[in-house]
């Protein structure tokens, strides 16, 4: 397949590393569009993902990093080719290109050259098994409408995911409890944990968690309306890895699926 008028999806937060990849891709003949902010790339990459033959990205970038923006678009479409472009170290990056199947690394500065040979090859190499290991998200959560909200979150942020809601804190403590006594079973990736529950506080839950040997991968988002620094300095301390107040209007609860991909997908 020729890749003239291929279309190219190029983020990098230094404006002047796209527009130096937007000549030269554009003189090879593929249509290149640039976006220094990842934010901005996910949305246009979610309203098409088919229009796009591939992805290039910086790895190091404000708000979602390169590994982190991969990892979100192959949830939304697990064939896409992606070109890692950056100046750090491999021995930073390495281990997570390999866990989200990143197809090369271009590092930085490049030629004209090894940018197009590499961008070739990575379009020709076989595409990665589209089938992706689900999210398994327990919400730990007594009012229905912050859980709707969650489960809002997690489609607008395409995360492929299975949910499992529990709305009282002595059910959440016995699902903790039960967990521990079946070594076989596996726990979910997630936990979302209000802090004020019915029967059971939510510290105390949290500290089962991690007091038991299953608990020990399960990273733990704090979500409450307490806007108190003891409680954030409190929970994060017995091991929570995040915390985030809920806020009064819904759309910024966004920012709680920017919190979940960075955690899931390695760079939190």
């Amino acid at each position: 397949m020729s890749h003239r008028r291929q279309r190219v999806l190029w983020v990098d937060d230094e404006a002047t590393v796209g527009s130096l990849g937007q000549h030269v891709l554009t003189r090879a003949g593929y249509e290149v569009v640039v976006t220094t902010r990842s934010h901005e790339a996910l949305a246009l990459f979610q309203a098409a993902p088919q229009s796009f033959a591939a992805l290039i990205t910086d790895y190091t970038m404000p708000g979602l990093s390169g590994i982190a923006l991969a990892a979100a678009c192959r949830q939304v479409r697990g064939d896409l080719p992606i070109l890692l472009c950056t100046g750090e170290s491999p021995s930073v990056y390495a281990a997570q290109v390999a866990a989200q199947e990143i197809n090369a690394v271009l590092p930085k500065p490049f030629r004209p050259v090894e940018l197009t040979s590499t961008l070739q090859t990575v379009l020709s190499s076989p595409a990665p098994p589209v089938p992706r290991t689900p999210l398994t998200i327990l919400v730990v959560e007594d009012n229905p409408f912050d859980v709707s909200l969650i489960q809002w979150v997690l489609k607008a942020h395409a995360l492929t995911h299975e949910l499992q809601v529990i709305d009282n804190g002595d059910r959440a403590m016995d699902y903790v409890n039960q967990l521990a006594h079946e070594e076989r079973r596996r726990p979910p990736t997630l936990m979302l944990l209000d802090l004020t529950l019915p029967q059971c506080d939510g510290r105390e839950l949290l500290q089962r968690v991690k007091a038991v040997p299953q608990g020990a991968d399960m990273r733990v988002v704090i979500v409450t309306s307490s806007h108190n620094p003891a409680d954030r300095q409190e929970t994060l301390a017995l091991g929570a890895d995040a915390y985030f107040v809920k806020p009064s209007h819904p759309q910024e609860f966004m920012q709680l699926g920017e919190i979940i991909k960075g955690l899931a997908f390695g760079n939190g």
